[in-house]
Order: structure tokens, then C-alpha cells, then sequence
């Protein structure tokens, strides 16, 4: 059986500051508006710009509510059950976990996900408030809202853990769940400084120029069509409309006259 590119597991701590909610009640409320599609919150900005709205009916809800409001509630509840008042103004109000696939396990991603799910939540026993899969991107993804309060204790950031617990995290789901679907370990996203990428894609885009024929190797070609494939939209409107733009010009030109 052929080899499938990693998945990728991101997580992340979320707060009025990760969320840009205007208070901590709104923390949950905003990613669940967000993964839901009853709203482009701010919790998500940079995925926004590529969803194909039209796709959205094919989005599956793995756990949770169909709604916002009943997402939070539900999560207020269970803190007034346990009698946990979290009142730090940027205090950890929930957690997500995000989990990726190749598109070309597009068939079996919902499958997948579902595994994903299950085991996330046996390994850290918390609740899971939310789970929304979402197929109106270029890569199919599912956003996981946690409540990190277990046995009554309120875990905040602590949830995850220190690297050596978020290495181990990724070594569980491959053995527990990518192994089962030949998905090879999962890819940790280093978090690289904006000026940095822009930088390093202004060289690549420069070495490119001065010799085009690098886009003939295989690698190169791969290489770019790996990343491409991820958010093609804004690529392909570019290049598409450049070239009407000189089809135009080429149909505009001067007409033969009959002698």
C-alpha cells in the first residue's frame, strides 16, 4: 500500500488574546461561530480567505451542538457543575486541536477524523465541546474545541503540557490511529515569524526567476505543487486572469484587410 503524506496535528490554548474575543465568555463562543460557518470569526482569520462557501453542506459535525450558542452553553455548564469561575482577564478559557489530512484521503477523511476524535479524548478526559469537520477548504481538517477541566479541576494552559508531552501526544496518534490508516506520523507546525517567510519566499520566488528551467525538475515541480495544493485559489486567479488578459490583447490585434 502507497505511503500518504503526514497528517498534521496543531493545537493550540485559547484566550481572549488567541481569539480576539471581547471577553473571556465569548472565548468558545467565537471558534464554535467560527467552525460551525455561522460566521468568518476572527478566531481563524488566516483560514477564511479559502472557503468555498458553496461546499459548506459537506462540513460533518462529529460531536457537539449545531449551534454556537449551545456549544458555550454547554461549556458554562459544565463549569458551574464543577463550580469553576474563571475570572483572569486573558485567562485559558478552552483548546483546540486541529487535525489534517492529504487530500487525496478525501474518501476516508471523515472515518479518519472520527478516530481522531475518539482517541483524543480518551487520552486527555476532558470534554469535547465541539467537532466539525470541514471539507469547503483545500485540505480537509477538523477543528476539536476542548474544555480542559477534568474531575473537577480547572487545567487551563496546562492542558497540553510541556514538548516532551506534546511529542508524546503525536507519537500516541500515530500508533493509535495513523498507523490503522497508513498515515505516518504527524507533522508538528513550527511556528515561523511572518518577516522570516516572507523573506525566504521572496528568495525562492527570485531563484526561480533566474532560472525557470528549475520548474521543469520533478522535485522542484512536486515541491511547489505540495504547497500550492493547500490554498490554490489566490494563485489561480492570478495566473488565470494574466493570461485572458493576453488572450485579450492577442485577439485585439490588428485584423487582416482583403486587398
Amino acid at each position: 500500500m502507497a505511503t500518504n503524506s503526514a497528517t498534521v496535528m496543531r493545537i493550540k490554548t485559547l484566550s481572549r488574546k488567541t481569539t480576539r474575543a471581547s471577553s473571556n465568555d465569548e472565548v468558545l463562543h467565537v471558534c464554535a461561530r467560527h467552525n460551525l460557518r455561522e460566521f468568518q470569526s476572527t478566531c481563524h482569520d488566516h483560514e477564511t480567505g479559502n472557503i468555498n462557501h458553496h461546499l459548506s453542506e459537506l462540513n460533518v459535525i462529529l460531536r457537539g451542538a449545531h449551534s454556537a450558542d449551545e456549544v458555550a452553553s454547554q461549556a458554562q455548564k459544565l463549569m458551574d457543575a464543577a463550580e469553576v469561575a474563571v475570572t483572569r482577564v486573558n485567562a485559558t478559557m478552552g483548546a483546540e486541536v486541529v487535525f489534517s489530512l492529504d487530500p487525496a484521503m478525501k474518501q476516508t477523511a471523515t472515518e479518519y477524523f472520527r478516530d481522531c476524535v475518539d482517541w483524543l479524548a480518551g487520552y486527555y478526559g476532558v470534554p469535547i465541546l465541539s467537532a466539525v469537520c470541514h471539507f469547503d477548504q483545500p485540505m480537509p481538517h477538523c477543528h476539536v474545541l476542548l474544555l480542559p477541566l477534568r474531575d473537577g479541576i480547572w487545567l487551563g494552559s496546562k492542558l497540553f503540557g510541556d514538548r516532551g508531552a506534546v511529542a508524546a501526544l503525536h507519537e500516541d496518534l500515530y500508533r493509535k490511529v495513523g498507523a490503522k490508516y497508513n498515515v505516518p506520523r504527524s507533522v508538528t507546525r513550527k511556528k515561523v515569524p511572518y518577516k522570516t517567510r516572507r523573506k525566504q519566499s521572496s528568495e525562492l520566488v527570485a531563484a526561480l526567476q533566474a532560472k525557470p528551467d528549475l520548474l521543469n525538475a520533478a522535485p522542484v515541480a512536486n515541491a511547489l505543487i505540495e504547497m500550492i495544493q493547500v490554498a490554490p485559489d489566490k494563485l489561480a486567479n492570478v495566473v488565470y486572469s494574466m493570461l485572458d488578459s493576453q488572450n485579450d490583447q492577442h485577439d485585439d490585434g490588428p485584423a487582416d484587410i482583403a486587398a
